[in-house]
């Protein structure tokens, strides 16, 4: 049976995903470094013919190979290729299952063990409760008036809730203003 010959060349992730594909569709194949003088003469003179752009492979006998090419527009086209063939893998191939990048994630845990020391700075530091954010202001869509723009920027926030005092006394006027201190969570 003719082998598909995979040419590959160092750190490339297209090559390393159609190696991934090569081996979950259980299709022969044998790799070849471009880089290497060896490669480029192998690649000279099997005579093979080139296919780019290739999607999947959907048959492989030993005389030919039957691949899915892409072409402009998202469309394919069904190829059956003679053997030896250079297949390229096309950017519009599925991705390569999760479980294909295990090894690239695989790795050792070193734990250290290291001394534990107190963080003198950190004891001189004061702490204190963070202050609450002030209400947004009414913001006006960009396409009103410079007049509607104005009004918003310049006018007083509408009164919510609290009671008008005339004339009260200064006892009155302090127990008042302790108490919307109290309901404003500024004084306990």
């Amino acid at each position: 049976m003719k082998r598909i010959v995979l040419y590959t060349s160092k750190n490339c992730a297209h090559c390393q995903s159609a190696k991934q594909f090569f081996d979950s569709k259980k299709i022969a194949y044998r790799l070849c470094d471009v880089g290497t003088p060896r490669g480029r003469k192998e690649h000279a003179s099997l005579g093979a013919r080139g296919v780019p752009e290739v999607v999947d492979v959907m048959e492989q006998t030993n005389s030919h190979v039957e691949v899915l090419q892409a072409l402009a527009g998202g469309q394919r086209r069904k190829l059956i290729v003679e053997l030896p063939a250079v297949l390229i893998a096309s950017a519009s191939a599925p991705a390569a299952r999760q479980s294909a990048f295990t090894k690239a994630r695989d790795g050792l845990v070193n734990v250290l063990e290291v001394e534990v020391k107190m963080d003198l700075e950190q004891q001189g530091w004061e702490w204190q409760p963070a202050k609450k954010r002030p209400k947004r202001t009414k913001t006006v869509a960009a396409k009103a008036s410079s007049r509607d723009r104005f009004k918003a920027a310049t006018a007083a926030p509408a009164s919510s809730g609290g009671k008008v005092m005339m004339n009260p006394s200064p006892q009155e006027a302090a127990e008042a203003i302790l108490k919307l201190l109290e309901e404003k969570g500024l004084r306990r």
